[in-house]
This record gives structure tokens, C-alpha cells and sequence, in this order.
């Protein structure tokens, strides 16, 4: 028994294309072919939220059972939201040893109120370990403007990609394509300069009024691998501390004691992101080391790394 809700008209939004379709039911129109049957709409239009009319060539519906149109666009490219309303006569269904089903003046009415999604990226830099870690938490799930409940997505295709430094060995073949939400990478794995993750989602979904949304959506972030000058600011810059500390001791007793002052503080200070790190607090191991070369200075360009070198941690 074939009901009206099932044989009504139906509408999606291709929000990349900008264009609505007009179709029937997947699973009517599975019935009707494999019975040989046909499918009739008369006299039937698609009225936008502009007042804007399309009419619907019944023949390209019995024929295709869909009509695709260009969806009216707002001054900054997006489809209009609001009510889309599909008027019309009839619809017959003929089943050749069934039923002939007609349904007069069957109408449908969808609201679209859809807002993109926007892609949130997150990178955390571990230079001492080390790792890089690229995670996408964005929330891909919309508003239903019938319940005002969340929808979440079917996942048509999804890709988080990780491109590294140009300059880095064996650019652009070590880029890291996956499915997942996070990429991580450790020693030798990623680089110094600046890395870039995309996300590129194809998503579908299905509001509660059967109006469905195709969509996808991109975001990326970059992100600066500066490894090589913070890891120099402890080595490097305490090594000059040091040496200028030793060559003031026979000669100034005023300026040693107030460079072997900095060397203990800023050494305490090394030990203590030391314990954080072991401790798994990277984080606040990183601002320490950071805070040790605000204040002995940048004494150490010449030891910086190239971009495009490995990230391989302290001791690798």
C-alpha cells in the first residue's frame, strides 16, 4: 500500500553546486521499475522563499523522477534560507496487477535554515618529545528548524590532510592524507617551518521534514614549527652564559657573581621543564624554556635549523 507521504515530491539543497532538486522517493521509485509501472506528477511548481515560481515538466519527472534548478543566491553566494513550498494537481502511480494510486492536490512544504559548519583546527607543537598533533574538533552537526534538536551528518567523504614545509626531504610526498580526526607525528616525522593541515568534509543531512542538504566543508590551519631557535635558547644561550660567566671570574668578581646568578636561575629553570616534561606536561614545559631564552636573550641565531630539518626532540 503506497501512501501519500511516501509518493509526495521531494526536495534537496546541493549547497556546492547551488542547486535544488525536485525528486521522488528512492524507494517508490524501486518499486515502479522493478514492476514495470510508471510515475506521474501534473501541474506541480516550486515556489522559492523570493516568490520566485519552477515549474516541474512532469515528462523529465516520469522520465528521470528528478528536476534539478538553480537555487536563488543571496549578495554573498549562499542559498536563501526559508519556506520552499511544491503546489500542484496529482500524482498517479500505476502498478501494472496492483492498485492505480492517485493522490489530487498532494502539496509539501520544506523549511531550509542551514548554516555551514565552520572548520575548527587545533595544532599542539611538543618540541622536546617530540610530536605534532593536528585535531579537528569542529561540530558538524546543525540546528533542525522543525525541533530544534541537533542533526548530526552522514559522512559522505572525509579527509584530514597534513602538508609539511616545502623545503622538508621528499616534499610533497610525505604528506599525510587520512580519515582520521587527529594526525600525529613524533621524531623525524615532522618539520621545521610551517606545517599545514586541510579538512575537506563531504557531509549529507536529513532534516525532520525530509528536506536533505549536501554540503562540503573546508577548513585549514598553518601552523609554525619554531623548534630548532627554542631548543638553541637553552643550548646554545646557556652555553654562552656559561662561557661568560667563566671568563669573568678572574677578572671581575661583581660581574661573575651576577652572571653565575642568571646561570643558577635559568639551569633551575631547565630542570624544572626537564620535571613537567616528565611528568607529561609539555605544555608548561615549552613556556619555561621559552621564559629562559626571554631572559638571557637571543644569543643564538647561528644554531638554528633550516626549515624544512626534522624535528627529532632534546638528546635524538
Amino acid at each position: 500500500m503506497i501512501t501519500s507521504a511516501q509518493a509526495e515530491l521531494r526536495l534537496s539543497f546541493d549547497m556546492v553546486a547551488k542547486t535544488m532538486t525536485v525528486f521522488v522517493l528512492e524507494a517508490i521509485v524501486e518499486d515502479i521499475e522493478a514492476s514495470g509501472g510508471t510515475y506521474s506528477a501534473t501541474g506541480y511548481v516550486l515556489t522559492d522563499p523570493l516568490g520566485e515560481t519552477y515549474t516541474i515538466d512532469e515528462d523529465i519527472i516520469a522520465a528521470a523522477y528528478e528536476i534539478t534548478f538553480n537555487a536563488p543566491i543571496d549578495s554573498d553566494g549562499n542559498v536563501i534560507n526559508g519556506v520552499y513550498s511544491i503546489d500542484g494537481y496529482n500524482i498517479t502511480i500505476d502498478i501494472p496487477g496492483d492498485d492505480t494510486y492517485v493522490f489530487n492536490y498532494l502539496d509539501s512544504q520544506y523549511t531550509l535554515s542551514y548554516t555551514q559548519p565552520t572548520v575548527v583546527l587545533t595544532a599542539t607543537v611538543d618540541c622536546i618529545t617530540p610530536s605534532f598533533v593536528s585535531t579537528d574538533t569542529t561540530d558538524y552537526r546543525v540546528v533542525d528548524p522543525t525541533s530544534q534538536g541537533y542533526i548530526t551528518p552522514t559522512t559522505v567523504a572525509y579527509e584530514h590532510n597534513l602538508n609539511y614545509p616545502a623545503t622538508s626531504n621528499g616534499y610533497p610526498t610525505n604528506v599525510t592524507e587520512t580519515d582520521d580526526l587527529i594526525i600525529t607525528r613524533g621524531s623525524g616525522e615532522f618539520y621545521q617551518g610551517t606545517q599545514t593541515a586541510i579538512v575537506s568534509h563531504d557531509v549529507s543531512y536529513t532534516f525532520v521534514d525530509g528536506l536533505i542538504v549536501t554540503d562540503t566543508i573546508e577548513g585549514d590551519l598553518e601552523t609554525l614549527v619554531d623548534c630548532a631557535t627554542l631548543l638553541c635558547g637553552i643550548t646554545c644561550g646557556l652555553n654562552s652564559l656559561y662561557t661568560a660567566m667563566q671568563a669573568a671570574k678572574p677578572k671581575n668578581n661583581k660581574e661573575y657573581q651576577l652572571l653565575k646568578e642568571s646561570f643558577i636561575l635559568n639551569q633551575a629553570k631547565a630542570m624544572l621543564a626537564w620535571m613537567n616534561l616528565t611528568c607529561g606536561n609539555s605544555t608548561e614545559a615549552t613556556d619555561i624554556i621559552a621564559d629562559i631564552r626571554a631572559s638571557i636573550g637571543n644569543c643564538c641565531d647561528d644554531c638554528s635549523a633550516e626549515d624544512g630539518s626534522p624535528i627529532t626532540g632534546i638528546g635524538t
